[in-house]
Parts: C-alpha cells; structure tokens; sequence
C-alpha cells in the first residue's frame, strides 16, 4: 500500500475503507487487492470508520467525523466535515439505510441520519457505554448495563436484563458477533461465550468479508 501508517479500523460493505495515523485513508473496490488513496481534508488520526447503505464514515481525534455525502460514489472522494459534541474516540457503526451511530462512554450516543449528529434516545441514562453494532437489521449498544436495540439507531429499548460488559469494539457477520477484546462470541448479542481456541496474541479489530490478496 506504500505508506507507513498505523491503521486503527477497516471496514467492508462491497467498498473496503481502511483509515489510521498520519492522515491515512486508502480504499478498494476489488476485494481489497488494490488500494488506492482517499485524500480527507484533515491531519487527525482516523479512529473508526463504518459503512452502510451504499456510504462511508469515519470519525478521528478532536471530535471530528466525516461523512461520504455521495452514497455509491466511486472512487468515494467526497466527503462532508460534521463534529460530534463530547465524543473524541467512539465506536462507530452504520446501518444498511445509511445511518450512522457513534457512541462514547456515559450518555454520549449519536446518530447521523442525512444532516447533522443528534442525541440518541435510551430507555434510561446509561453508567457506560462503550461500543455500537449493526447487525443489517437493528443497532446493538454495549456497555456495562444490559445491551440497547434500535431499529433506526435513534431510539432504543433494553433487550434484556444481563449485565453488560465493556466491549471496546464488537463486529458481526455470518451470523455472528464477535468482541475481538475479550475473545467472545454471540449468536443474539446478549449471550457471549469464550472463543473455543482464541488467539494467543492481543486482538484489537476484526472485520468480515470476502478478502483478495493484499499487495
């Protein structure tokens, strides 16, 4: 890929975005064989980056995110500045109607839906939140209360009354959520169970779908 760069997230919705240090953006449109660059108007380190509905988001140090304002855009070039209030490293998801919802620690989750990041609405105010999934259908809020459901990301009910537990970032795919942390899985998002045969090494992201051979 030719740069020397720490990438922090990836993400994969027939276009494959990946983000870091350095300012770094690159994406794919072959399977994440090729990669090319994808200048972004900010020397912010990239944090998340989520994709859904034919779009791209991303969101990086000091608050800022980035939102691709011309979904199916290829190469996917344009992109619009919008900042979120209170949140400076969030874990961010995006559903297949193109919301996307960000959330960080206590009561901040947002969601952005066309115009501009708004407030989500929580059964009731949360101790801690600290990671978002969208499963194709619905948004799954993790944290240390018993996970929240949102069919449109901006209103949520409780699914249950476990305890939560604190994800720092959960992925889904093939039918199943993974928490690459704490080495679980989860057919529903609510029961977790430990990996059979986790890996040794420290696992800080995964994500899901159909690879090329990377350069």
């Amino acid at each position: 890929m030719g740069d020397a760069a720490w990438l922090d997230d990836g993400s994969a919705n027939g276009l494959w975005v990946m983000g870091g240090g350095n300012a770094q953006r690159r994406y794919s449109t072959d399977a994440a064989t090729t990669w090319q660059r994808l200048p972004v108007g900010t020397l912010a380190h990239y944090r998340r980056l989520a994709s859904g509905g034919a779009r791209a988001a991303a969101t990086a140090d000091m608050g800022l995110s980035f939102i691709q304002t011309a979904p199916g855009q290829t190469p996917p070039l344009t992109w619009t500045d919008h900042a979120i209030a209170g949140i400076t490293e969030p874990s961010l998801a995006m559903g297949a109607g193109g919301v996307a919802v960000a959330v960080w620690w206590d009561t901040a989750c947002h969601y952005f839906s066309g115009a501009a990041w708004r407030a989500c609405t929580l059964a009731r105010a949360p101790r801690a939140i600290t990671s978002v999934v969208n499963d194709g259908t619905s948004f799954l809020v993790l944290g240390r209360d018993p996970p929240y459901v949102s069919t449109n990301g901006m209103t949520y009910t409780q699914s249950a009354t476990t305890a939560g537990t604190d994800f720092r970032q959960v992925r889904f795919g093939g039918g199943i959520y993974v928490a690459p942390d704490i080495k679980q899985w989860s057919m529903d998002g609510i029961a977790w169970r430990a990996m059979t045969t986790p890996p040794t090494f420290t696992v800080t992201d995964v994500e899901v779908g159909t690879l090329g051979a990377c350069p």
